[in-house]
C-alpha cells in the first residue's frame, strides 16, 4: 500500500505530466532474511519522489484510458540500509471526469526499484501497484485546437441584377449604370 500526493498539467489536450511524492512501508520478506517463510517483524519503507507522464485517449466525458510512463528517485530505510536508488515504473488506468474540476482515476502497473541493499539477496526488486486517485483541477482543461472556419462559397451572379439595367451581375460589362439604361 502506497500513499502519496501530486501536482501536474497538460501539456496538450491528451498528454499530462505529473511531480509526485509517494510513501511505502513493508515487512521484510522473512525467506530473504533468515530463510524463512512468510514475513519478518522488521520493517522497511522507501519514499519515492518523481515524474510520471500520461497519455490519455477519448472524450473528457468518458471514461479515458491512458498508459503511464515515470522515473523517481527511491530513498529507502530497511535495518540493512538507508540510502537513494533510481526506480521507474509503467503503467495504465482510466480517468473519469465527475465535475468542472475533479477526476477520479484508477491505474495499476508495475514499479522497479534498482535499491540492492534492502534486500540483500537480490539486486533490486519489482513491485505491481494498484492505485486510486482523486484529481482536483485548477482551471480549464487544455482545449482542443480550434477548427479552421469554412471559406463561404462566391454568391451566385447569375441571377443579380446590383445596378437594374436587366443584366446580370456575371455579363454586366458596365456595372452601375442607372436603372432602366439599356
Amino acid at each position: 500500500i502506497y500513499y502519496g500526493l501530486g501536482v501536474g498539467r497538460f501539456i496538450a489536450p491528451n498528454v499530462s505530466i505529473d511531480a509526485f511524492f509517494d510513501r511505502t512501508s513493508r515487512k521484510l520478506d522473512n525467506s530473504v532474511v533468515n530463510g524463512g517463510t512468510g514475513h519478518s517483524h522488521n520493517r522497511w519503507s522507501n519514499n519515492n519522489v518523481g515524474a510520471v507522464v500520461r497519455f490519455y485517449a477519448g472524450d473528457w466525458n468518458a471514461w479515458r484510458p491512458y498508459l503511464l510512463a515515470g522515473v523517481m528517485g527511491s530513498n529507502h530505510h530497511s535495518m540493512f540500509d538507508k540510502g537513494w536508488s533510481p526506480a521507474a515504473e509503467l503503467g495504465g488506468g482510466v480517468s473519469k471526469t465527475i465535475t468542472d474540476s475533479s477526476d477520479i482515476r484508477v491505474e495499476g502497473g508495475y514499479r522497479y526499484d534498482w535499491d540492492d541493499k534492502t534486500q540483500p539477496a537480490k539486486n533490486g526488486y519489482g513491485d505491481w501497484f494498484l492505485g486510486f486517485s482523486i484529481v482536483s483541477r485548477f482551471g480549464a482543461p487544455a482545449a482542443a485546437p480550434a477548427p479552421v472556419a469554412a471559406t463561404p462559397p462566391p454568391a451566385d451572379c447569375s441571377t443579380k441584377d446590383s445596378d437594374g439595367d436587366g443584366v446580370n451581375d456575371c455579363d454586366d460589362k458596365c456595372p452601375g449604370t442607372p436603372a432602366g439604361t439599356i
